[in-house]
């Protein structure tokens, strides 16, 4: 007997969709070359693995929607010579969330602050013309 297989979520999600073409559990069970038992048990739990599938799609479209802003943002304050800590992204990133759903207590971490930066290729550098964000009256007083 093979070792124990662990599906991923989708694959479990695509056993289901193929479980309601009719297909038997022990066709389904040699296509994704696990035990008939396997199948037995994916489609008994299969309310349940469809509701982790939804609530993973929806919290995959919210981030996108938040990481969508902060660039959006970033952007913006860059244009006005503005320096941006990690910080002050971590906290748009809180507040952009919650103005898009009330109910989400979105956390950001380092690991998620640095894996924006890669994906939009963005480095914390000393800004050129930073000087001339500062307002002039700022200075004199």
């Amino acid at each position: 007997m093979p070792t124990r297989i662990d599906l991923p979520l989708i694959t479990k999600i695509q056993l289901i969709k193929d479980s309601e073409w009719c297909l038997s559990q022990k066709d389904l069970a040699a296509k994704y070359k696990i035990s008939t038992g396997g199948v037995c048990n994916i489609l008994k739990r299969k309310e349940e693995y469809l509701g982790d599938y939804k609530s993973n799609q929806c919290n995959e479209v919210l981030g996108n929607k938040i990481d969508g802003g902060i660039y959006a943002w970033f952007v913006a304050q860059r244009a006005k010579n503005l320096s941006i800590s990690g910080l002050i992204l971590q906290e748009k990133a809180r507040q952009i969330a919650a103005d898009l759903d009330d109910k989400v207590v979105f956390k950001v971490s380092n690991g998620c602050l640095e894996k924006f930066k890669i994906r939009h290729n963005i480095s914390f550098r000393a800004i050129c013309g930073g000087s001339g964000a500062v307002n002039s009256i700022t200075t004199s007083e």
